[in-house]
């Protein structure tokens, strides 16, 4: 037998929902409400030291997960915030408990699992890898998702100087007395316990769009770009003083945590970076 069940998604639970008239169909089920703006996939960056607009895209979906690992694709074609879901089995209805899982990098069996790897940069590839979740609720028969954030993003200005004459083809993060959260196992992500510190390497800047800055003579002076990142949360863990390494070749970063500076779900970071071999100005 062949359902439809349509549904609403919307981010951080700022809902107002009214049960509609449902259609003589019983195999349909309805939603409607009021979400609020910060929402899901199209990404607006608002700049340096400001937060990033986040809407559903017109065509949009995600994974519930039910009864363990099986799962119903929610979609959406049109402006709005419902979603439906077709060939729903006989017993699925709209009281089951679902977990929502939006983004394509993301899978769930009971844990979250996110493959962070081959990240390319860019504002368009952000949502594959800025994974949210949420647990359904039903309220007089509608059902809902009210999605949270499960990552953080780092956005990161990036100079090129050029000064080594190599090519520049990588960022590396170095992140010191560090841990990933609980609740997310994290591909990419290369973890050393002792002592703590956690590594990534975007290896793809192919796709990233480059602005030359000039000299007053006329030379280049660097090249710079905007890079996006998705991490997983991470926090705090006491461990033994560390520095870090520093190739000119290589565009690298350390950042390291303490006891009030963690890396938190739902939260942009703004960070600068460079391959200079001498200290610049922003």
């Amino acid at each position: 037998m062949k359902k439809t069940v349509s549904i609403l998604a919307g981010v951080l639970c700022l809902m107002a929902c009214n049960k509609v008239e449902e259609p003589s169909n019983n195999n349909t089920l309805s939603a409607v409400a009021s979400i609020d703006t910060q929402t899901k996939t199209a990404y607006t960056d608002n700049g340096v030291g400001n937060g990033m607009k986040v809407d559903w895209a017109e065509s949009d979906s995600f994974t519930a997960y039910y009864n363990g690992t099986s799962t119903l694709t929610f979609s959406k074609s049109a402006a709005g915030s419902t979603f439906s879901a077709v060939n729903v089995p006989d017993g699925v209805t709209s009281s089951t408990e679902f977990f929502g899982v939006y983004g394509e990098k993301a899978s769930y069996n009971g844990g979250l699992t996110i493959d962070f790897s081959n990240q390319d940069g860019t504002l368009a590839g952000l949502a594959k890898y800025d994974i949210m979740t949420c647990s359904s609720t039903t309220e007089a028969e509608v059902l809902s998702f009210a999605f949270k954030h499960r990552c953080a993003i780092l956005r990161m200005s990036v100079r090129d100087y050029m000064e080594s004459g190599s090519k520049n083809d990588k960022i590396q993060l170095n992140i010191y007395d560090a841990k990933i959260a609980d609740g997310i196992s994290a591909k990419g992500f290369f973890v050393n316990n002792y002592p703590a510190n956690i590594t990534y390497y975007m290896t793809d800047l192919s796709q990233l769009e480059w602005n030359t800055v000039y000299k007053a003579n006329g030379n280049v002076d660097y090249k710079e770009t905007t890079v996006y990142l998705a991490v997983p949360p991470m926090v705090y863990i006491q461990t033994v003083d560390q520095t870090g390494g520093f190739s000119n070749q290589t565009f690298s970063k350390t950042i390291y945590l303490n006891s009030t500076k963690n890396i938190e779900a739902g939260k942009i970071y703004d960070l600068q970076i460079h391959n200079s071999g001498y200290p610049i100005k922003w």
